[in-house]
């Protein structure tokens, strides 16, 4: 073969690579953004903050509070009224998230979502103090998660004119 056909070649290649590239970041990127689209009904997400790096205490926290959502709100898993998410603060496009939930840590944060989208969060600051405390620990997650459950019920999970609810709301999904 002469140097123009593997110039030729060599040059389609690129550009067939670098399309099929595009198109999957493109996808990646849309995917990435519709696990945040607002429910049609209001809703409970539970997320799990961590880092990249995790240590055995960030692992049991994610591992007990998964486990008590499991066992005591299995339905509401399965029905969608709770959704339980991981998410790796570091990643780029997560970052954001350290910010509005004031995260300094591997973090346990509940959400309440309607179709309006957000309408109040509260970062379960009490996980690490509970950690060694099994019990403690799901005892606090099943109260936590208890807690806003029934406020979505009864309305009280919506956006005051400041933003997100504090506890004069109903005394319920508070920051």
């Amino acid at each position: 073969m002469n140097i123009k056909k593997i110039a030729t070649i060599a040059l389609i290649l690129f550009v067939v690579c670098t399309i099929v590239l595009a198109l999957w970041k493109s996808t990646k990127k849309k995917n990435t953004e519709e696990a945040f689209v607002a429910p049609s009904k209001p809703r409970l997400v539970v997320t799990n903050f961590h880092a990249t790096k995790r240590c055995p205490s960030c692992i049991k926290i994610g591992k007990l509070t998964e486990s008590v959502l499991r066992s005591d709100f299995a339905a509401e898993l399965q029905s969608g009224t709770i959704s339980w998410k991981i998410i790796n603060t570091d990643k780029p496009e997560y970052a954001h998230f350290v910010e509005k939930y004031k995260l300094v840590s591997a973090s346990i944060v509940l959400s309440a979502e309607s179709e309006k989208g957000e309408t109040a969060w509260k970062n379960l600051d009490r996980v690490w103090s509970l950690k060694s405390d099994e019990a403690a620990f799901c005892n606090y997650i099943r109260e936590e998660v208890g807690e806003v459950l029934k406020c979505i019920a009864s309305g009280g999970a919506q956006k005051s004119s400041g933003g997100v609810s504090d506890e004069s709301e109903a005394g319920c999904c508070r920051r």
